[in-house]
């Protein structure tokens, strides 16, 4: 490697993405996994001098050399700037990279980038960042980072954002968290998942529960079953989720592999108290406490504050929980 002559190192770095291998990684997969472990151990100054040599090629007609500075992008920054390896890359296409480097495309690939390294002070990176979440379908993800970069601007494009961003709540200030919440009003019914769990535990408990009131009040979402996992390869039904609220709005979604089906319909308000009542008598029945085995057909029930996760096929010879079991399959 030459660090004193900024040439000769973009021309190493430009034969190493050709297949001129320079930099050998230990768990070497792509072509540019040498040459990022090699920048993440090189010291402040070397690191600028990666940073130089890599900007040009980040506009590369080459897209070989393209594909490699935008893999490693996020190596070099900082010392480089996100308004700065914005005028690099120039125009940037929405074509597939030379090799796998995590996104499908170029354009999305440096889009998480500069959005991950960018301050509120690249106005031109914001600019793009802002004009890209309201034009690309795929580009959801950037919601994160603008309520990071430019909550006030954000707040006034609430109505782009989905529902299912929760990480935009987790993202903003908490002084902007309820406004937000308010913005968005109505939210649909809570479905208890991994995802949300893993959610709120990002939030302070106290905070979580003012949030989750304003969500989910009291005349909305009260009763939550759910059953089946939407990426099991012998689940032909995927996750299927109903919840029904005291005006005896019943919500049925199924979600398999991405795809959500989604259907309501009004039923008895009375069917809320008897599904409630049927809780409270399977955790106060005196039996010995359900074991779940793995890779069983999990079924998750919420209520309010409580929440409990049983085995479908035990559960069904329990009273209670088979009352809710056979009422909500009657309704699926």
């Amino acid at each position: 490697m030459v660090m004193n002559d900024l040439h000769a190192l973009r021309q190493q770095i430009e034969g190493h993405l050709e297949g001129d291998l320079v930099w050998l990684a230990r768990d070497y997969v792509h072509r540019h996994d040498g040459l990022s472990q090699a920048i993440r151990g090189s010291t402040p100054a070397e690191r600028e001098t990666y940073a130089e040599a890599l900007c040009p090629l980040l506009g590369s007609t080459d897209i070989r050399h393209r594909t490699g500075a935008i893999a490693v992008l996020t190596d070099v920054m900082p010392p480089l700037r996100s308004d700065r390896a914005l005028a690099c890359l120039g125009q940037i296409p929405t074509q597939p990279p030379a090799w796998p480097i995590g996104y499908p495309s170029l354009e999305q690939a440096a889009a998480i980038a500069l959005a991950t390294k960018a301050t509120p002070n690249d106005e031109n990176t914001l600019a793009w960042l802002k004009s890209l979440v309201l034009q690309r379908q795929y580009a959801d993800f950037l919601w994160v980072h603008l309520a990071r970069l430019d909550p006030a601007w954000l707040m006034q494009q609430a109505h782009h954002i989905g529902h299912k961003a929760l990480g935009v709540i987790a993202a903003l200030l908490p002084t902007h968290r309820a406004a937000y919440i308010a913005a968005k009003a109505p939210w649909p019914p809570e479905a208890p998942t991994v995802l949300t769990r893993a959610f709120w535990q990002k939030v302070p408990k106290a905070e979580a529960q003012q949030l989750r009131s304003l969500m989910y009040p009291a005349d909305q979402l009260v009763f939550v079953y759910q059953i089946g996992n939407e990426y099991a390869p012998d689940d032909p039904f995927g996750c299927e989720t109903l919840s029904l609220t005291p005006a005896g709005r019943l919500t049925y979604q199924r979600q398999q592999r991405g795809q959500v089906w989604q259907q309501e319909t009004n039923v008895d308000p009375q069917l809320l108290e008897i599904l409630k009542a049927a809780l409270a008598d399977a955790q106060g029945a005196l039996m010995p406490q359900l074991q779940i085995p793995p890779s069983t057909s999990l079924v998750q029930i919420r209520c309010g504050d409580q929440q409990v996760s049983v085995d479908y096929f035990q559960a069904q010879k329990r009273p209670g929980y088979a009352q809710i079991i056979e009422i909500m399959n009657a309704h699926a």
